[in-house]
């Protein structure tokens, strides 16, 4: 609707999950979102003694956006940790 057009909206976690929801729903309404996660690779999740990706990335959620129409940028930040701040 254009209703944030011409504006920027960072959102943490954006990954997957609400973070991606409200990332695609900022950029449906015109905001160039940027896209914040812990990294541009998805971290490993131990489960019943296999260690496999948490299904979700940086890029991913760009592409998503990127193919409805926005507009959107990556960045990687681990924000628990205070020198990546």
């Amino acid at each position: 609707s254009g209703l944030l057009q011409g504006r920027t909206a960072l959102v943490t976690g954006s990954s997957r999950g609400i973070g991606r929801a409200v990332a695609r729903r900022l950029a449906a309404e015109g905001a160039t979102v940027a896209v914040t996660a812990r990294s541009h690779t998805p971290p490993p999740s131990t489960r019943a003694g296999v260690t496999e990706a948490i299904p979700g990335t940086i890029d991913e959620t760009i592409a998503l956006i990127e193919a409805a129409g926005g507009s959107a940028f990556g960045l990687a930040a681990d924000l628990e940790d205070a020198e990546a701040r």
